[in-house]
């Protein structure tokens, strides 16, 4: 558990979602105007889509917001009008599953929200302040106590909680969450191979980019990779030895702690994520 205090948020990026989960439908909108370059206002965007907009509210913005958070578009705005393009995150999931189907893309939108730098405040807080628990339950009282304390006032959970028990990721079985949260601890998916890959990589150049091996150590408290994934150490090493096995990365378990060498870049991984899907 990180016990920093929170960057200084906007309340816009910590409740960028207002009372919205993200929906496929909609981000599969704002991917396809994305892939057009697209620049236009959110009236103009809502009518193009039909994801309804208001003058104060609505889903156009959550939705932008989402897909940036996810990792799957860059976005300007420039006064009342959105500029969006594809990341290259994007682009292979605009090819390969625009309908943002398949678990192995549902995976890599949930480990870049949850980025402690990158991702959606709320998200990142549960992933990277709350204690590193698989299969044990945290309260809510602790979790708003803790989140009051991090970011400075009250924060609501609700449309995180069901967006993993109820809506877009509802299908990984990343959490549970009623009365507490339970993250579920999970197994090497070798459909996912390429996800773990290059989620690692991205995180590595991310966080660690001057440094060609690291420790364990590092992998999950810097990068907080496994957490992301729910993998307990066990499932950790196993992930690692997959990895290794394929070249992406080497271990060195010549003396103990085992250490970590980068053999592969990000990018070149990437055109692969889908790659073992039958």
């Amino acid at each position: 558990m990180d016990n920093s205090i929170a960057p200084k948020y906007s309340w816009d990026d910590i409740e960028f979602h207002k009372t919205f989960q993200p929906q496929d439908t909609y981000l599969t909108k704002i991917l396809e105007l994305a892939a057009e370059g697209y620049s236009g206002t959110k009236e103009e965007i809502s009518a193009l889509t039909g994801i309804p907009t208001g003058k104060t509210s609505g889903k156009v913005i959550p939705h932008i917001r989402y897909a940036e958070f996810m990792g799957l578009i860059d976005h300007e705005k420039d006064g009342g009008r959105f500029s969006l393009s594809l990341s290259r995150l994007g682009e292979v999931v605009f090819r390969e599953d625009k309908y943002l189907y398949e678990n192995v893309t549902k995976l890599i939108c949930h480990f870049n929200i949850c980025d402690k730098e990158d991702g959606a405040p709320i998200w990142a807080f549960i992933y990277n302040q709350l204690p590193n628990k698989l299969d044990e339950d945290i309260g809510n009282a602790f979790i708003a106590s803790k989140a009051s304390e991090y970011f400075g006032r009250a924060v609501e959970f609700t449309v995180v909680k069901k967006a993993y028990t109820e809506g877009f990721w509802k299908n990984v079985r990343l959490m549970e969450w009623e009365d507490s949260l339970h993250i579920n601890s999970q197994y090497y998916s070798n459909d996912c191979k390429y996800v773990y890959a290059f989620a690692l990589l991205k995180a590595w150049e991310r966080y660690l980019s001057e440094e060609r091996e690291i420790s364990v150590t590092q992998l999950t408290d810097v990068l907080r990779w496994n957490r992301r994934f729910g993998f307990d150490e066990t499932e950790t090493m196993n992930a690692l030895d997959e990895l290794a096995a394929d070249g992406i990365i080497s271990l060195n378990k010549q003396l103990p702690p085992c250490t970590i060498i980068r053999m592969e870049e990000s990018e070149n991984v990437l055109g692969s994520l889908y790659d073992t899907l039958i």
